[in-house]
């Protein structure tokens, strides 16, 4: 009997997606408080943003760790009517990933270096929740150029996307869970 097994690299993002739904529910606010605050435009400035964040890399199949500074560029967003923002994000990522023989080194695990470059859209439900989506560029330096055999071009290293969402604690900490390419990541918010 030929047993396939479900590879890690789909549950994990399953799990932390499911995971993700299942604490909005259990900790968001009754529908009337939330439907206003998303409905009440946003006065004032947001703060800046600083993630630091650890993982899962979809292509290549390895880990993740980095940073990402967020700047807000437009403070209510580009619907004046809702609680909205939308942020310019960049960072650096290291990543140690699978790659195959590389130069007459053997198939293993090496090390990337990654520098994403994203506009994120965050929509606030409560003063505790709000999701996002990103869209940018993320300039890898992957191991086959660390190895020094030059760039793999692969689509997956340069283009950056996906959604997300933060749970806030206070107006200094929050939770964080990207989930996107290149990578599904958790970690912590910083806001000054």
């Amino acid at each position: 009997m030929n047993h396939r097994r479900t590879p890690g690299w789909i549950i994990l993002p399953a799990f932390a997606i499911a995971a993700t739904l299942a604490a909005a529910v259990l900790f968001s606010p009754p529908a009337a408080q939330a439907q206003s605050y998303v409905q009440t435009p946003y006065q004032g400035r947001r703060p800046l943003e600083l993630d630091l964040h650890a993982g899962f890399v979809w292509h290549g199949h390895g880990l993740a760790t980095g940073a990402r500074f967020s700047i807000p560029i437009v403070h209510n967003g580009f619907i004046p009517k809702l609680n909205n923002a939308v942020f310019i994000d960049f960072g650096a990522d290291f990543y140690f990933i699978e790659a195959p023989r590389i130069h007459g080194h053997p198939p293993g695990y090496r090390p990337g270096l990654g520098f994403p470059v994203a506009m994120c859209w965050e929509f606030y439900f409560s003063d505790k929740w709000s999701a996002f989506g990103e869209v940018g560029v993320n300039v890898m330096l992957d191991p086959w150029l660390l190895a020094g055999a030059g760039m793999h071009a692969h689509p997956a290293h340069w283009i950056l996307f996906g959604a997300g969402g933060r749970f806030r604690f206070n107006d200094t900490v929050a939770l964080v869970l990207r989930v996107g390419l290149p990578y599904a990541v958790f970690g912590v918010t910083f806001m000054f």
